[in-house]
């Protein structure tokens, strides 16, 4: 069984190789976590499966998620586009530790959906078929 610490490094390399409108998303129990490549920027986005802690909030402010804008149910955390190698390696640690501690603490419980917003083709980084092949 994979790990989610055994996960960071994978997708970090595959945070850099996504292609315009390309999304991967972990979730389970009602919750996600997400990135999506625009056309300046990465952004990945967490939705809770509801209201969370005063200090759960400050954790993810101090790690460089946004608030929920009204109208807009997702902490939100953006990179500029091209991803230098050290952006890439922290966002997919902000991306592993959001989905351990608000999607699923048990790995064994994330799903994933990776594919092309545009076309719907389906994608396949090399970090989630990683996950693919330990459940």
């Amino acid at each position: 069984m994979v790990s989610y610490d055994e996960l960071v490094e994978p997708l970090a390399l595959d945070l850099a190789y996504l292609r315009l409108s390309d999304f991967v998303t972990l979730y389970a129990n009602g919750a996600y976590v997400q990135v999506i490549q625009n056309p300046l920027s990465l952004r990945a986005e967490l939705k809770t499966r509801g209201p969370i802690t005063e200090d759960q909030g400050r954790a993810l402010v101090h790690a460089g998620w946004r608030e929920p804008q009204r109208g807009e149910p997702v902490w939100v955390r953006d990179a500029n586009w091209p991803l230098r190698a050290d952006a890439a390696r922290q966002l997919a640690h902000r991306i592993i530790d959001a989905a351990r501690a608000f999607v699923a603490p048990d790995i064994a419980q994330v799903k994933y959906n990776a594919r092309n917003y545009d076309t719907w083709e389906p994608i396949e980084p090399v970090s989630l078929a990683a996950l693919r092949r330990s459940q």
